[in-house]
């Protein structure tokens, strides 16, 4: 069997068929409806997040054609904000934008971004099993557990822009098939990591980091493979210039989307509370339909969810086992047959000692990375260590740092299948894997049924603004203004605003302006109880911050005083 690079034939062959693995997978699991681009009632009776991902395109199609390209004006006036931290998915964005003339208004483009993701995860896993196998049975068997991953499913419909794993799948790919050892490469290399940074920018920034890390393995791989003893280490550090090709490159397409504009940071609040659990790899949470999921310590922990499956989690203990028994017998005999995993031209298929010693340091500084600074496993807390004020600013960057363990389940499944490839001409291994498929999609049969029936019912959606319709509240006016800074009718009124053509002031971003909404929201308040009613506005107050001064100015001024649920809305005529 030629384990060598396979022909562009191979490939082509092996990424269509993945690719319509993935689209059958993404019918099966969600069903087509919501790929309809003119039907978004289904976003809205989904995850808060989803809604600020959707609202956050509409009204950025609405802005202005500015630089930097992604500002949205609309949403926290007076102060603007990019659409990269409304998560809305910038390269989708920014293009549907260049036709938003032509565009329905009730336009959407998520159904359609999952679907685009499964058939990428279906085109791309193939490619990277085949690195290890000439099978094209294993090759497109196993591209199952890449499309239906648990996180994958988890996050499709939540936070969309991060079901794209198969930018990790694609990092991983240019790993096992460039050999970064080889100088003569070095600039196709940084070619490759360079558009990996734009790429991760364009559909969620998250991504360079979590891309950045498998470049730091191919570095770290190819450093230890060819070091040689008696020379400086620094010698070796060419390799790490592709990491520079991909820092400029993130840097300067996050720079013309408007990442750094304004007063905006691409570092974030609440570093520390985002953390992975110890058994993100084995805990389904509520996912399994053979066991139930053992809880959490902390509230957000379920960042971290990375289960790799019960199917995958035998198929890596069986062949473990197995490997180390084969090991030990050729060890026993005298035999050495493995060689490098990163070089094309050497390889027989076998990932040498080394590589994995490295892929499993990896996943264990990824764990711990990612559960940092709390260390539990399951519902045991184990350890709490406190962290500077300065080191949560920096760390803020990439505040949820659970995200991060996704990284060590696609490392477990390159680990699995290159042990399965090695030994795959064996019956008992095609009938391991046969097994591991079946039982992961049983376990998983649930999740996909109550998926399905979700996202194939009929949603309508009405905004709470649609019952003061009749009252004429609207009309003429240009503003909403919240008089309080909390998330809770907030989406809604956005893509009423969005409808109507208007503005408001406050906003919930992945990247907080809170300090300069609270001020903006203390000066709307001060000039409401100097009697400073502006005409143009809709002013919206939660029943529990209407108070009698507030009251008084509305009787003393005749305003209009209407009432929503849990809300008081004061609006004064022209």
């Amino acid at each position: 069997m030629n384990f060598n690079k396979p022909e562009k034939k191979e490939l082509l062959f092996l990424m269509f068929t993945g690719c319509m693995i993935g689209i059958l997978c993404f019918a099966l699991v969600y069903g087509f409806k919501i790929v309809d681009v003119t039907y978004n009632g289904w976003l809205f009776h989904g995850d808060m997040d989803l809604r600020q991902h959707y609202v956050g395109f509409c009204h950025y199609r609405l802005s202005p054609w500015r630089f930097p390209v992604g500002i949205i004006d609309t949403l926290s006036k007076p102060y603007s904000m990019s659409v990269v931290y409304t998560d809305s998915i910038p390269l989708f964005a920014v293009f549907f934008k260049l036709f938003s003339g032509v565009l329905p208004e009730s336009f959407q483009y998520f159904g359609l971004f999952g679907l685009i993701c499964f058939s990428l995860m279906g085109a791309l896993s193939p490619v990277l099993i085949r690195r290890f196998s000439g099978s094209k049975l294993l090759c497109l068997l196993g591209s199952l557990f890449f499309i239906l991953s648990f996180p994958v499913l988890h996050r499709m419909f939540y936070h969309t822009a991060l079901s794209a794993q198969w930018i990790i799948v694609l990092a991983l790919i240019i790993w096992l098939y460039t050999d970064i050892t080889d100088k003569s490469q070095l600039k196709k290399i940084c070619i490759y990591w360079a558009l990996i940074g734009v790429l991760s920018v364009s559909i969620h920034s998250y991504f360079v980091f979590m891309t950045g890390i498998v470049l730091l393995l191919q570095i770290c791989d190819g450093i230890l493979r060819t070091h040689k003893k008696g020379t400086k280490f620094y010698k070796d550090l060419w390799m790490a210039f592709p990491l520079l090709s991909m820092g400029v490159s993130s840097f300067i397409l996050l720079y013309i989307l408007g990442g750094f504009y304004g007063s905006g940071s691409v570092s974030g609040d609440g570093f520390g509370s985002f953390y992975a659990n110890l058994s993100a790899y084995v805990n389904p949470l509520h996912f399994s339909s053979l066991f139930k999921g053992f809880e959490n310590n902390g509230m957000f922990e379920f960042e971290g969810f990375s289960y790799l499956g019960i199917g995958m989690i035998i198929l890596l203990i069986v062949m473990t086992m197995y490997e180390t028994a084969v090991h030990i017998r050729d060890k026993h005999l005298g035999k050495n047959a493995t060689v490098s995993l990163s070089n094309p031209d050497e390889n027989s298929g076998n990932i040498c000692k080394l590589t994995y010693a490295v892929i499993i340091a990896f996943i264990i500084i990824v764990l711990l990375f990612s559960c940092f600074p709390n260390y539990s496993f399951g519902s045991v807390k184990l350890i709490s260590i406190p962290v500077p004020k300065f080191i949560t600013r920096i760390l803020g960057i990439c505040r949820t740092n659970a995200r991060f363990v996704w990284i060590g389940m696609y490392l477990f499944y390159v680990i699995a299948f290159s042990l399965v490839a090695k030994h795959f001409s064996k019956i008992w291994v095609k009938l391991l894997v046969a097994f591991a498929i079946i039982i992961q999609l049983f376990e998983m049969s649930g999740i996909v049924k109550q998926y399905h029936q979700k996202y194939s019912e009929d949603k309508v959606f009405e905004t709470v603004w649609t019952q003061l319709e009749d009252e004429n509240v609207i009309d003429g006016k240009d503003e909403f203004v919240f008089m309080y800074d909390y998330n809770d009718i907030m989406m809604d009124t956005a893509y009423y605003a969005y409808l109507h053509k208007m503005s408001q002031n406050s906003f919930y971003y992945a990247r907080t302006i809170y300090d300069e909404i609270d001020a903006t929201i203390e000066e709307w308040s001060g000039e409401f109880l100097k009697g400073n009613l502006d005409s143009s506005v809709v002013y919206v107050f939660r029943n529990e911050d209407y108070t009698k001064e507030y009251d008084e100015v509305v009787k003393n001024k005749n305003a209009n005083k209407y009432e929503l649920p849990e809300h008081i809305v004061i609006t004064v005529d022209k």
